[in-house]
C-alpha cells in the first residue's frame, strides 16, 4: 500500500519466504544455551548456503517472542548466526546477551533480518536506508494532526507499527536511535 524511496519497505522478518527460500517451522532454546534449536526448520538452506558449517555474513535469525495480551504482536528478538551445525541447530555468534529465555518445544515462529536487499534495513546499520532515523511517523501525525488529513495518519499507523517491530529496535545502543515518540502515540 506504501512506498518509500521507490521500495516496498517490506518487514523481512515478516516474510515467511525470500528468494524463493521458506523459512519453516518453530524455534526453540533453553537458559544459558548458545545454540537454538528446529522443529521442522531448514537452517542450512536460509543461512548457510545449504551445508553445515559458516553463516553468510551478517546473518541475523529473528525469533519472535511472545508477549503479553491476546492482540499483543510478537516481539522480534535478532540474533547473530555464527554457523549452522544441521537443519535444525544453529549456533548464535552473540548468545542472548542477559536475559537468555527459555523457548520451549515446539518453540515460536521465526524470520531472519540482513538477508533481503530489497526490504530496507530500517535503522541504517549494513544499508544506506534509514527509514525512520528521525522519526519519520512523528511528522506524519504532526501533519494528521494539524491538518486532519487522514492519509497522513495512516502512513503514520503503517511506519509505526513496522518500526516497533523492526529488528534492529532491540539492538538500538542510543535513546535517539529509538524514535520512539510515534510508537507511544500510536498506542
Amino acid at each position: 500500500k506504501y512506498e518509500i524511496n521507490g521500495g516496498s519497505w517490506r518487514l523481512e522478518s515478516d516474510l515467511e519466504s525470500l528468494n524463493g527460500v521458506p523459512r519453516r517451522g518453530t524455534v526453540f532454546s533453553t537458559a544459558g544455551d548458545n545454540h537454538l534449536y528446529g522443529a521442522g526448520t531448514n537452517f542450512k538452506d536460509v543461512f548457510c548456503g545449504g551445508k553445515a558449517g559458516a553463516a553468510k555474513e551478517l546473518a541475523y535469525i529473528v525469533p519472535k517472542l511472545p508477549l503479553d495480551g491476546p492482540r499483543a504482536a510478537p516481539r522480534p528478538y535478532p540474533r547473530l548466526v555464527a554457523s549452522c551445525e544441521s537443519d535444525t541447530q544453529l549456533t548464535m555468534a552473540n548468545g542472548w546477551i542477559w536475559e537468555r529465555p527459555t523457548l520451549t518445544s515446539p518453540g515460536v515462529a521465526w524470520g531472519t533480518w540482513n538477508l533481503c536487499t530489497d526490504c530496507g534495513a530500517w535503522a541504517g546499520r549494513n544499508r544506506p536506508s534509514n527509514i525512520n532515523y528521525y522519526d519519520n511517523a512523528l511528522a506524519h501525525y504532526a501533519l494528521y494532526y494539524r491538518s486532519g488529513w487522514g492519509k497522513a495518519r495512516d502512513s503514520a499507523r503503517w511506519l509505526a507499527d513496522r518500526w516497533y517491530r523492526a529488528p534492529m529496535t532491540y539492538l538500538a545502543t542510543a535513546p535517539r536511535e529509538l524514535s520512539l515518540a510515534s510508537t507511544f502515540l500510536r498506542a
